[in-house]
């Protein structure tokens, strides 16, 4: 995961995706150990590594957590490019 100094936006994307799954996956870790964490769990669904099987709602749950994460890390650089491309549509027109 070294920076492409040749796709400086592309690295720091690929940075954010990757950085949203690792904080996604400690989050959802990190819900499941808790006391209350035991709703999550299917009924007799076993264990690995210490956690239960999570429920598809939970699963559906760390998705929405993942878009959500990534957008908040993703948002400074892409709401650059996307004002970039205004300007530069906008300075053609004349």
């Amino acid at each position: 995961m070294l920076p492409n100094p040749k796709a400086p936006i592309r690295s720091f994307l690929t940075g954010c995706l990757f950085l949203a799954a690792l904080v996604t996956g400690a989050l959802m870790v990190w819900t499941l150990r808790q006391d209350g964490g035991q709703k999550y769990c299917v009924a007799g669904g076993g264990e690995l590594f210490g956690l239960c099987r999570p429920t598809a709602d939970f699963l559906l749950n760390g998705l929405v957590w993942y878009a959500l994460i990534f957008g908040a890390l993703a948002l400074p650089i892409v709401s650059v490019m996307a004002m970039r491309w205004a300007a530069r549509r906008r300075g053609s027109g004349n």
